[in-house]
């Protein structure tokens, strides 16, 4: 099964994970392709706090959407993938090794 980790970053004020509604979650805004995230529909989802910790939130993909997104650390609107997904608590804690992240906080593994 296809896994993408996203390593969030709440220190920087970047929109955080959403909470549950009726077990529907969606992520902050992430630097996907919208031809990469259509890809990505269907696969596990880990979100981590930091690169070394293990996931603190976790589901399956269920869809995306992009949409414009104002930067909080600059003010540039940028479009942006927010991705939906049905929280499953049982897949949290999940780790995965330093090597193989992009500098976008993004760790794809097909």
């Amino acid at each position: 099964m296809a896994t993408l980790h996203l390593h969030n970053k709440p220190d920087i004020e970047l929109p955080q994970p959403t909470d549950p509604v009726d077990g529907i979650c969606e992520t902050g805004a992430w630097y996907v392709s919208e031809a990469r995230a259509a890809t990505m529909v269907g696969a596990d989802l880990h979100i981590h706090r930091s690169k070394a910790e293990p996931s603190f939130n976790a589901g399956s993909i269920l869809d995306f959407e992009r949409r414009d997104y104002s930067d909080p650390r600059n003010g540039k609107t940028k479009r942006r993938t927010y991705f939906k997904f049905r929280e499953t608590p049982g897949m949290k804690g999940r780790s995965t090794g330093p090597e193989g992240w992009h500098q976008s906080g993004i760790k794809w593994i097909p």
